[in-house]
C-alpha cells in the first residue's frame, strides 16, 4: 500500500472512531430506502417506552445519544411511507452510560464494534446470534407444519422441546461465561438468557461491582421480575373461581388508598391492564359501554401494572376510564397476587368478596358473561 492510500486510511479510521465517540450508538446502515430512521427507547423492563423518536439518515450515517443513568433497550426501524406500518426489519441494541456502540451493514446483516462493553460482548454474540437464527428458522418450519394440516397439540409438544434444547444449549454458554466474568457488565445484560430458575444464582455470582453499578438498575428490575415469578407461581395454585379474592391497597389517582375490601357487597371486575398494552387499549370501547350500561350493578376497577405514575395518569386521562383506577406499585405485586400472566385479565369478584369469573385477553367471553350475570 502506498504511504499516501496508507494516510488516508488512518485519516479515515481516526475520523470514524472521533464520530463513534461523539454518541453512544452510531453507524453506517446500506440499502435503507428512506432517509430516516425511528429510535425506540425502552426502559430496563424492556416495556415501558420512554422514547420514540425519528432520526436523520445522511447517506445512510447516523448518530445519536440516550439520557438516562443506566441500561436502555434501544431498537432502531426505518421510517415507513406515510400511513404505512413499521417493517419487521429492525436493529436490537442496548445503551449502556459511559460506553458506545458502532453499527455497520444492513437491517438483516450488520457488526457491532464499540468501546469495551462491546467488545466483550462480541465474545457470545456469534452464539447468541446462533440461537436466534434456530429459533426463528423452528419457528418458521412450525408455522409451515401448522399450515399443512399438522396436529397442534403434537406440533405444540414437538416445537416446546426443539425451541428448549436450543434456549438450554444458549443458556450453557451464558452460564459459563458469567461464571469466567463476574466482574463484567456484560455478564448482568446476559442474565435473561438464563431463563427464570436460574436468573436469581446468575445474579448471586455477580461482583459487587457489578451489582453497585450502572447495571444496578437493570439487575433491581429482574430481581423484582424474580420475586413477582415466585408469587405468581404459589398464587397460581390458590387463585381459581369461587375461593376468595386476595384483598390490596393501591393509590388511586388523587395518591389515596383504595382497599379492594371497601368494595364488599357489589360485583368487582379488576381489569389488569398496562398503558403499553395495546389489546387493553382496543378494548376500552367496549368496556365503557358495559360500564355505562351496568353500573349501579357492577364497579370497575382498572390496576395499571408495569407503568410509571405519569404514564398511568395521561392514560387514564387519554382515553377517559370513568371507573376507579389504582397503580400497581409498592410492596405487593398485585398481578402476582392474582396470578395474572397476559393483559389485559378482567377478575369478576362477587359480593360476598369470592372469585366468580376469569377472562385473560381482550375477549367477547367477558362481555357475554356480563349479560347473562345482569338479565
Amino acid at each position: 500500500m502506498k504511504t499516501r492510500d496508507k494516510l488516508t486510511l488512518g485519516l479515515l479510521m481516526m475520523c470514524s472512531s472521533v464520530f463513534a465517540q461523539q454518541y453512544q450508538i452510531s453507524g453506517y446502515l446500506d440499502e435503507v430506502k428512506t432517509d430516516t430512521l425511528i429510535v425506540m427507547v425502552q426502559a430496563e423492563d424492556f416495556m415501558r417506552t420512554e422514547r420514540m423518536d425519528t432520526l436523520a439518515l445522511d447517506n445512510g450515517n447516523f448518530g445519536f445519544n440516550v439520557s438516562a443513568d443506566g441500561m436502555r433497550l434501544v431498537t432502531l426501524f426505518a421510517k415507513p411511507e406515510a400511513g404505512g406500518k413499521l417493517s419487521g426489519e429492525q436493529i436490537s441494541c442496548v445503551a449502556i452510560p459511559g460506553e458506545y456502540m458502532v453499527i455497520n451493514g444492513t437491517f438483516k446483516h450488520y457488526t457491532v464494534t464499540g468501546s469495551k462493553f462491546f467488545q466483550d460482548l462480541n465474545e457470545v454474540r456469534p452464539e447468541l446470534d446462533k440461537a436466534s437464527h434456530e429459533l426463528e428458522a423452528l419457528g418458521n418450519k412450525a408455522m409451515e407444519r401448522m399450515q399443512a394440516g399438522a396436529d397442534k397439540d403434537s406440533l405444540n409438544t414437538w416445537y416446546q422441546q426443539e425451541a428448549k434444547m436450543i434456549t438450554d444449549r444458549m443458556g450453557e454458554v451464558v452460564w459459563e461465561y458469567i461464571q469466567a466474568h463476574p466482574d463484567n457488565n456484560v455478564s448482568a445484560y446476559l442474565l435473561t438468557a438464563l431463563g427464570q430458575a436460574r436468573m436469581k444464582e446468575g445474579i448471586a455470582l455477580l461482583s459487587d461491582n457489578v451489582k453497585n453499578g450502572v447495571m444496578a438498575p437493570y439487575i433491581r428490575t429482574l430481581a423484582g421480575m424474580i420475586v413477582s415469578e415466585e408469587q405468581r407461581a404459589a398464587a397460581a395454585e390458590k387463585i381459581r373461581e369461587g375461593v376468595e379474592a386476595p384483598d390490596f391497597t393501591l393509590n388511586d389517582l388523587n395518591g389515596k388508598p383504595l382497599t379492594l375490601s371497601s368494595l364488599r357487597g357489589k360485583y368487582v371486575v379488576l381489569d389488569f391492564w398496562g398503558s403499553w398494552c395495546g389489546w387493553c387499549i382496543k378494548g376500552f370501547p367496549e368496556m365503557k359501554e358495559a360500564y355505562a350500561q351496568y353500573k349501579g350493578k357492577v364497579e370497575f376497577l382498572g390496576i395499571s401494572c408495569r407503568d410509571t405514575e405519569k404514564r398511568w395518569k395521561a392514560a387514564v386521562a387519554k382515553h377517559q376510564l370513568p371507573w376507579l383506577n389504582v397503580l400497581n406499585e409498592g410492596d405487593v405485586d398485585v398481578s402476582a397476587l392474582y396470578a395474572v400472566e397476559g393483559y389485559p385479565t378482567k377478575i369478576v369478584i362477587n359480593p360476598e368478596g369470592k372469585i366468580q369469573k376469569i377472562v385473560v385477553g381482550e375477549s367477547p367471553e367477558f362481555y357475554t358473561y356480563l349479560d347473562n350475570l345482569f338479565k
